[in-house]
């Protein structure tokens, strides 16, 4: 019993792809731009110290080096490792082009404080000034 003339066809349903599809670049165009700018300590892991001192925790805002010092005492800028004197190569450079650059220095806990602290007096010397060493707040700060 069909009341609908034979001559006229059904509308069926139609889902805009449009909308759908502007959404999938949006977010295609989110994830990637959020992985470029993922927070360096992800990418190595070493052992940061604490301290209840919370202007020796470096925060992440900003541009910035980050010098990573491992527990075997090898020197990474950002990943690649370099030596000491590549080290005051890069920072001379550094101080030349940007004297407010930001400088971290990670520490590993099993690190020698003879190596993080001659780094971070490789960067002071050269003339960079804004030197500041990372640590993790201490359990006892957080309860």
């Amino acid at each position: 019993m069909g009341f609908a003339s034979e001559s006229r066809e059904r509308a069926r349903p139609v889902i805009p792809l449009a909308g759908m599809v502007d959404v999938l670049f949006l977010l295609l165009i989110f994830f990637m731009t959020a992985s470029v700018f993922r927070d360096q300590e992800l990418v190595m892991e070493i052992d940061l110290p604490g301290s209840g001192n919370e202007n020796l925790t470096a925060s992440a805002d900003g541009l910035q080096t980050v010098v990573t010092v491992s527990a075997d005492n090898r020197i990474y800028l950002g990943q690649r490792a370099v030596s000491i004197h590549e080290l005051d190569q890069i920072f001379t450079t550094l101080a030349k082009d940007y004297p407010n650059e930001r400088v971290i220095v990670r520490g590993d806990q099993g690190s020698t404080y003879g190596t993080v602290m001659h780094v971070i007096d490789s960067a002071q010397t050269r003339g960079l000034s804004n030197v500041s060493q990372a640590t993790i707040k201490k359990m006892s700060d957080l309860e």
